[in-house]
């Protein structure tokens, strides 16, 4: 897509609306655009480059992820043409809609609906934001890259055949997450050099979406080192009732599982229901104040549901993973019996030597 006549902003904008509305590639392609042009004026590393790489890192891996589960499960793709122009909500606490049975690292995010059924994805490989090299004139749609072309926004080559193989989009999904680990390493950078709580929670920001990409690689080692970098932020900067604390929780509960320490798993699925238990009572005693408009009740009343909605399922994490612990133990313990029932046979099939 051409970006003579658009702006950055409208870039931007335009993106994070597509983000929300749950179509990652069409994010992906105005999140790129904006990237790249900015990254054209002010250079890859300039701060203003924080933020739309965070995001476009971000819809990078909502594409992996939208083009797994449409692989996986034959789920429709919706229809372009309903309203994706929402604006995205900005609110720190608003959930996202997906169940915490789902072992996807953001399930109790606050800044997206990964559950949304994903739009149509472009599928084609991309680059790192450079100049851009977009025709005047082109109709706007999802865009691709020519090999050997100039990083920047990619246009699509003609007579390209519409479908791939499985092994060529399972080679797809894998690009997208490299260059998402990428780009959310250049906003790592730049939030790394600047300070302020703002910028610091930024950084917390990024370093999450950097786990998520980790915990889709099954890295669950960076995945637990980003997690609890961005965890130390968030407790020094946040609430105790703050939601985003329960998403990072969430998430070193996941990975702990991945690396096979259900201990640990436990006790963050645990801080997590604490935050939102918190959250949900200070919630409660907001609802029975005695100034309190219509408009604020009925958020209140929503976000309520939403957690109350959300604590069961976090609940059967908690019970799943001491179930796995007694199976692991239970497994050790019947091989430790059957060790010393051999070392014993041995023993006693062994001439005694006695000392007199």
């Amino acid at each position: 897509m051409s970006t003579e006549s658009r702006s950055p902003e409208q870039c931007l904008e335009e993106g994070k609306k597509y983000l929300a509305a749950g179509y990652p590639a069409e994010a992906v392609e105005s999140l790129q655009d904006a990237c790249a042009i900015l990254a054209e004026e002010y250079g890859q590393t300039a701060p203003e480059l924080a933020e739309p790489y965070y995001l476009y890192g971000k819809a990078l891996l909502e594409l992996a992820r939208s083009q797994s589960t449409v692989l996986g499960s034959g789920i429709p793709v919706p229809n372009k043409s309903s309203d994706s122009s929402d604006d995205e909500g900005d609110d720190e606490d608003a959930p996202e809609t997906n169940g915490t049975n789902e072992a996807t690292p953001s399930t109790v995010s606050s800044t997206t609906n990964i559950g949304e059924t994903p739009g149509p994805s472009t599928g084609n490989e991309r680059e790192a934001p450079g100049p851009s090299t977009g025709n005047e004139g082109e109709a706007p749609g999802p865009s691709t890259a020519n090999e050997g072309e100039a990083p920047g926004p990619s246009t699509a080559n003609e007579g390209e055949a519409s479908g791939s193989n499985d092994t060529n989009e399972g080679e797809e999904d894998e690009s997208d997450l490299k260059l998402a680990w990428e780009i959310l390493e250049l906003a790592r950078v730049i939030c790394q050099k600047q300070n302020g709580e703002e910028n610091k929670l930024k950084l917390s920001d990024v370093q999450l979406v950097l786990a998520e990409v980790s915990l889709e690689n099954d890295q669950s080692d960076e995945a637990i080192a980003d997690l609890n970098s961005c965890l130390q932020i968030r407790e020094l900067f946040l609430e105790p009732h703050d939601r985003r604390l329960a998403e990072v929780h969430f998430n070193l509960g996941l990975a702990y599982i991945l690396s096979k320490q259900p201990d640990l798993a436990i006790s963050h699925f645990s801080s997590a229901k604490t935050v939102l238990v918190k959250r949900r009572e200070l919630l409660d005693g907001e609802m029975r104040g005695a100034e309190v408009s219509e408009e604020r009740k009925m958020a209140i009343k929503e976000e309520v549901s939403e957690i109350t909605a959300l604590l069961p399922d976090i609940k059967v994490k908690i019970s799943d993973t001491q179930e796995m612990k007694r199976m692991v133990e239970d497994k050790e313990n019947q091989t430790l019996a059957g060790e010393s029932a051999v070392l014993l046979l041995i023993s006693l099939n062994q001439p005694q030597t006695f000392l007199i």
